[in-house]
């Protein structure tokens, strides 16, 4: 099995403080992401 590893990076932005449902939004769109990478 071949493996891989994926590197984000993101600008720091300390002022971003979002709610608990962005988090999870952002969150699912993520795992939505890498599922689809990983059907594939």
């Amino acid at each position: 099995m071949t493996e891989f590893m994926m590197i984000f990076r993101n600008e720091y932005n300390p002022s971003f403080k979002p709610s608990s449902e962005q988090m999870q939004a952002s969150i699912k769109q993520w795992q939505d992401w890498i599922g689809g990478i990983a059907a594939q």
